[in-house]
């Protein structure tokens, strides 16, 4: 299914109110501002063994207040994000450092990796994974699954497959975590083959 002999799953977590989603985040003054990444490092022919993990807090720049409907969802509270939260640009470069000279092939459960564009833009900086191979998962999963894509939330994989997950979710570390966990269960169910090879 996939190429890379190690593979990278990662997810953020945003600023967002109610109705951001529906909206798209399209209303006056939002942004899809990042406020933690989360990552793990896994060996695919390893039934998904984990060999490594990441993940940072970030201090959103626009919009600083985070929003009680963010918190009440995610558990980062405003004081974590201003005790250890760092600025966007410090994270990424901790996250590429992460990921390394060769990542291999990036891993995200929707387009996480958009975001990322969408947060260099924000900041002022040059995107600087072009030349990075991501996937986006969410199709395979909502295939596996036998559900939608909009259904096929990562902190509702495990759920949709009739497993409980010991992850936070909501929580990019976590999240990334039960993305893994989701692809262990459909490898070892032998579902995964319904999805085909990942491009």
């Amino acid at each position: 299914m996939f190429r890379a002999d190690t593979i990278t799953v990662f997810d953020t977590e945003l600023t967002s109110w109610p109705g951001s989603v529906d909206h798209n985040w399209r209303r006056p003054g939002e942004h899809r501002e990042i406020i933690q990444i989360g990552a793990v490092k896994v060996l695919p022919n390893e039934d998904f063994r984990e060999i490594d993990s990441f993940q940072t807090y970030v201090r959103p720049a626009v919009n600083p207040k985070l929003s009680d409907y963010l918190v009440n969802l995610t558990g980062i509270t405003q004081e974590i994000v201003d005790s250890k939260g760092i600025p966007f640009p410090t994270a990424l470069k901790a996250f590429l450092d992460f990921l390394g000279e060769t990542p291999g092939e990036i891993c995200c459960n929707g387009v996480d990796d958009e975001v990322l564009k969408e947060n260099c833009i924000l900041n002022g900086i040059p995107y600087p994974m072009e030349e990075a191979i991501f996937i986006n998962l969410r199709p395979h999963f909502a295939k596996a699954l036998k559900v939608s894509g909009r259904t096929a939330q990562s902190s509702d994989l495990l759920s949709l497959a009739g497993l409980s997950a010991d992850e936070r979710s909501h929580d990019a570390l976590g999240d990334a975590k039960i993305i893994t966990a989701a692809l262990r269960f459909l490898s070892e169910s032998g579902r995964l083959t319904e999805i085909g090879p990942v491009t």
